[in-house]
């Protein structure tokens, strides 16, 4: 829990709205439901929304008492006072299914939101000094490999087999292939085309991360 409340103190609510489904998901390292998805896009709509289509809508208590009150066109939030309908006897029923998606939306996004938030603030593991010097060397390794010309060469099969079209096709995809991801790295510097595939920027952004 207090952790929770100093990871809400250091990524504001605000801030979270702001980013888009895909930097979430790089966060989270983790694709977002359909659920949560729209979820979050109807909490955007609401937090943004002016109200500006309103109109007072007839409610009812749970002892079947009604009373007036405004509800947006928009967004489905109500807002304002209650108030009697003797002025607004006419007033059409208030959408409760708007009303009720408002509050499910919220809570889901809130979860997604404390979920990014723990994932911001808690730092990576650090690599032990061994694994650290491994890693360089595959790091240098891997890097002579993608500037030379073998690469090259099979880069531009691999674009030119798939038609400089993306495989992956993940949320934020622009279609056009630039790169080429290797689905493992067990056969890096003689590749089978199989292990390779022609990927866009954003697509290949999110795999890796």
């Amino acid at each position: 829990m207090n952790n929770d409340l100093e990871a809400i103190k250091k990524f504001s609510f605000r801030q979270f709205l702001q980013k888009s489904t895909i930097e979430l998901e790089m966060i989270l390292d983790r694709d977002l439901t359909k659920e949560e998805h729209t979820a979050i896009e109807h909490t955007k709509k609401i937090q943004s929304c002016k109200h500006e289509k309103s109109a007072v809508k007839k409610w009812f208590r749970h002892n079947g008492v009604t009373y007036g009150m405004k509800q947006c066109e928009d967004c489905g939030i109500r807002f304002g006072n209650q108030m009697n309908l003797t002025t607004h006897q006419n007033a059409p029923h208030g959408d409760v299914r708007k009303h009720l998606q408002r509050d499910v939306s919220n809570q889901i996004t809130y979860s997604v939101y404390t979920e990014t938030a723990r994932k911001i603030i808690t730092p990576p593991p650090q690599p032990t000094q061994k694994k650290k010097k491994t890693e360089n060397k595959r790091s240098k390794e891997y890097e002579k490999y993608m500037s030379s010309e073998a690469w090259k060469q099979k880069r531009i099969l691999v674009l030119k087999r798939d038609n400089y079209t993306c495989q992956a096709r993940m949320n934020g995809c622009t279609i056009k292939a630039q790169h080429v991801h290797h689905v493992s790295y067990k056969f890096l510097g003689d590749e089978p085309l199989w292990d390779l595939q022609s990927v866009c920027v954003n697509c290949h952004r999110r795999i890796h991360n």
